[in-house]
């Protein structure tokens, strides 16, 4: 019966838009009163960040790199969905290929999204975001504006 709960539990939660798994009181208690929030809707092309803090999201289909920079011997990640990985990589990185992937990570961590189709990404963390392509991104709850059609880095 747990075993069913839990299931379900993850299934709706898979099921669930990115910003209503928001969790800013733990992302608070990672980065402190640094942090800045990052969010995309429907992003396509890339994505990379490196933080401290919490990011978590979906991709409908392209390439997931993730690294745990926290190096304290837990895995700081966690990935569902892909149809090929890990593909290791120097310095760490895993790369992860597929459709309707669900990652987050917490902590000290590295996330790339290459290739991307329906990229839907929440961070809350000190640190920075690059982004290129089309799509929708909003910066520290500002209103919703554009991807840029060429690499556009944001500190948070």
């Amino acid at each position: 019966m747990r075993r069913v709960i839990t299931l379900l539990v993850l299934v709706l939660a898979a099921a669930l838009p990115a910003d209503a798994l928001a969790i800013p009181m733990s992302a608070r208690a990672v980065c402190g009163s640094s942090c800045g929030s990052f969010e995309t809707q429907n992003g396509n092309n890339s994505l990379r960040s490196s933080g401290k803090g919490i990011v978590y999201g979906t991709v409908d289909r392209g390439r997931v790199w993730l690294l745990d920079r926290q190096a304290d011997g837990i895995r700081g990640w966690s990935i569902y969905g892909y149809e090929r990985g890990p593909i290791r990589h120097r310095g760490g990185w895993r790369e992860f290929r597929g459709a309707n992937m669900t990652f987050s990570a917490h902590d000290r961590w590295g996330v790339r999204i290459v290739d991307g189709r329906g990229v839907d990404v929440r961070i809350v963390a000190a640190g920075s975001v690059t982004i290129r392509g089309w799509g929708r991104y909003s910066l520290n709850g500002s209103g919703w504006r554009s991807w840029p059609s060429f690499d556009r880095l944001f500190a948070l």
